[in-house]
């Protein structure tokens, strides 16, 4: 599981996937590109974070016919890349695996938490860090962006073992 919602928001939308950047993953962070198509949120400035995918975006396989499936993966909610999305944005609760916790620490109730950048392995994942740590997307005015707000306290060894967290979507 890497999002789950629990009371989507209102902002259920879809909108094509920037085929020309990463793939990501369920959970990630998305901005709308200067094209107005999504991407994973990867630089701390011009990626303003608008959303959250609610699809895993992959690449297409190679020396495969276009659309190609595999036997395992005919009935996926995957895309590919340039694929229309699905997403979520202006509130909700969910829960996630989608998450980067910094310090080796548990996270409280009604933390914030931000979307990671310059990180390649942890690129568009929430992050419990300002921008005084790691590197987090910054909003139009240059300030950290909150992007969701812990719902339920998770311990040290839940987050080492990968429980998901309950948020509240702020975008």
């Amino acid at each position: 599981m890497v999002l789950t919602p629990r009371h989507p928001g209102i902002g259920v939308t879809t909108h094509r996937h920037d085929e020309t950047t990463a793939t990501l993953e369920a959970g990630s962070v998305v901005y709308l590109t200067a094209a107005g198509k999504l991407a994973k949120c990867t630089a701390v400035s011009g990626n303003v974070p608008h959303g959250i995918s609610f699809q895993r975006v992959k690449a297409q396989a190679p020396n495969l016919p276009q659309n190609f499936e595999f036997p395992g993966e005919i009935g996926a909610s995957d895309a590919r890349l340039g694929d229309p999305i699905l997403y979520y944005q202006e509130g909700g609760i969910y829960e996630t695996t989608e998450y980067n916790i910094l310090g080796g620490a548990g996270v409280a109730a009604g933390q914030l938490l931000y979307c990671q950048v310059n990180d390649s392995t942890h690129n568009g994942r929430l992050v419990n860090d300002d921008g005084s740590t790691a590197d987090v997307a910054l909003d139009e005015a240059g300030d950290p962006k909150a992007c969701a707000k812990v719902l339920e306290p998770l311990s040290a060894d839940e987050v080492a073992a990968g429980k998901a967290l309950a948020i509240q979507l702020l975008l």
